[in-house]
């Protein structure tokens, strides 16, 4: 059951069936990135509000190119999730545990 919800949250959310304010989390993802599940599981559980962009969907993609350029990101190695949050852009998260908790420290 708690898959089912799972699923159908993360569906709403990629669609923007899902109420966004200011401070939601952008999570970019690609599939089968446990790190990226660890950020959605992260922001569930803390109840922040996010939406999901998976880098397979193309319009995603193309989001994502977007997003990388305008913070000067140039085509080089890239590990996911893509955090976008309060207008900042985190990319290549080396201690992804820490910089979650950090998120509860800018509410």
């Amino acid at each position: 059951m708690k898959i089912i919800l799972l699923s159908l949250f993360v569906f709403l959310c990629t669609r923007g069936l899902v109420f966004c304010q200011n401070d939601t989390l952008e999570i970019y993802t690609l599939k089968g990135c446990e790190r990226c599940r660890q950020t959605v599981k992260f922001a569930m559980e803390k109840k922040l509000p996010f939406r999901i962009y998976q880098n397979e969907i193309k319009e995603d993609h193309i989001r994502l190119g977007k997003v990388l350029d305008k913070v000067g990101f140039f085509k080089g190695e890239l590990s996911f999730p893509v955090v976008g949050y309060l207008g900042k852009t985190y990319y290549n998260i080396p201690d992804l545990d820490n910089f979650l908790k950090s998120l509860l420290l800018d509410q």
